[in-house]
């Protein structure tokens, strides 16, 4: 009878028990295989010096400019990310120089292994205030670096634009571009980016180049997926019979949304490289 009892016993511990040591042998939710990111911003765009054929010196000023930008991305396999981005951007020139962008675009798409090696590419427009437009196309690999407080991307490609037809924009140009990013605390963030791009400037055969720099602070909110940032970007112009700078800054926020935000890819603003230079016209 004892022996019957003490059975009876540890059978009812263990059921008693079971749907606890069943609940902590549950695998944890997957994380989610998709993610959105999208920010919004403003701010002052700057024309600084020029020469030759680009200067504008009864022109020179700054006005508002305003851009968006949205990013899916979505985890094709346990090996690879797709990512699909649109930008844009408007300057409201006013006065200023009429071979300055009025308005920008662009769609680009990142494929990206699980080694951190991938291939993007996009295509777009810039609208000038006067002028013609231009339709831009640009392709290239890219690899992504996680150093643990933070990532290095580098990114090398090919870009061109219908240089010729009105415009006299950057075409049939090789690039290069380094965009180091580090988080500074769990909120804080940092990221740097310098570009480099040769190819034909201001008219076919005219070899030119354009350099663009900048630097970003990203301010992570704790009660919700919302991002405060500000930035400041420069760029470079140089062709045979001319040269320019301009400077744009910005603040805005962003959202994030779905397990894959954070790995979101940055995206060359090529219809900004192309827009500057038709400043050599």
């Amino acid at each position: 009878m004892k022996k019957l009892l003490l059975a009876a016993t540890v059978l009812g511990a263990a059921g008693m028990y079971s749907p606890a040591l069943a609940a902590d042998a549950a695998p944890a939710p997957e994380e989610s295989q998709v993610g959105f990111v999208g920010d919004i911003w403003g701010g002052y765009y700057f024309l600084g010096g020029s020469s030759g054929d680009a200067d504008d010196s009864d022109n020179k000023g700054d006005f508002p400019s305003a851009g968006t930008d949205a990013s899916l991305i979505f985890g094709a396999s346990d090996a690879f990310l797709l990512q699909l981005t649109g930008q844009g951007a408007l300057n409201f020139v006013g006065n200023a120089d009429d071979d300055q962008m009025e308005l920008g675009w662009q769609i680009a798409a990142h494929a990206m292994h699980g080694s951190g090696i991938g291939v993007f590419g996009g295509y777009g427009g810039v609208d000038y205030d006067g002028n013609d437009s231009s339709n831009l196309w640009f392709a290239g690999a890219e690899y992504l670096h996680d150093f643990g407080s933070g990532d290095f991307l580098l990114q090398a490609g090919y870009l061109d634009s219908n240089l010729g037809s009105g415009t006299d924009t950057i075409a049939d140009a090789w690039f290069v571009r380094a965009a180091p990013s580090f988080n500074v605390s769990d909120s804080l963030g940092m990221g740097l980016h310098v570009g480099y791009a040769d190819g034909d400037v201001d008219d076919p055969g005219e070899n030119g180049y354009l350099v663009s720099w900048g630097a970003s602070l990203d301010y992570a909110l704790e009660s919700a997926p919302v991002t405060l940032f500000a930035a400041y970007d420069g760029f470079y112009v140089h062709s045979q019979d001319a040269s320019a700078d301009e400077h744009q800054i910005k603040a805005g926020i962003r959202i994030s949304l779905g397990g894959l935000a954070d790995k979101v890819i940055d995206t060359p603003e090529i219809f900004r490289w192309v827009g500057v230079s038709q400043r050599t016209d």
